[in-house]
């Protein structure tokens, strides 16, 4: 996988996408962060800190990032979540569930029901092809791309 499709919403608010992800991009509205909501397919987005971050979403869950990075893997209303770095909050029918912390993974279904986190092997995480294009593609702008191992 070497073809992503970038969006740089804001100043230091970026998201990139598989090719065959399916996504709508809405500005955000009396300065709130810009939403991607995810039809299907993995979403990788990074805030930084003062950037006004970014939602991504899908079905009933919302995650705000203000100055972090995050995964999104979704399909049918369903997926996981992997926190790279930072902090997120988890939301779900429009309500703070949880922070979720770098390094942290989360399942969640159709009803935004969301598991107790599980830790990320970093290791395990770097062999994914479209993890580590993006942490390529962060370090050659500059961010800070670390994976703390357990």
């Amino acid at each position: 996988m070497t073809d992503l499709t970038e969006d740089t919403l804001a100043p230091d608010v970026v998201v990139r996408r598989a090719p065959t992800t399916e996504v709508e991009v809405h500005p955000g509205a009396d300065g709130a962060p810009p939403l991607v909501g995810v039809s299907s397919g993995v979403v990788w987005a990074r805030a930084e800190q003062g950037s006004g971050g970014v939602g991504v979403g899908h079905g009933a869950l919302n995650l705000v990032v203000r100055a972090g990075t995050v995964l999104l893997d979704a399909q049918g209303g369903s997926g996981l979540v992997i926190v790279v770095r930072g902090e997120v909050d988890v939301c779900s029918g429009g309500a703070v569930v949880r922070t979720a912390q770098a390094g942290e993974a989360l399942g969640f279904d159709a009803s935004g029901a969301i598991t107790d986190p599980d830790l990320v092997d970093a290791a395990e995480l770097a062999q994914d092809p479209f993890v580590s294009l993006n942490l390529v593609l962060d370090a050659f702008g500059g961010m800070p791309v670390p994976l703390a191992g357990p």
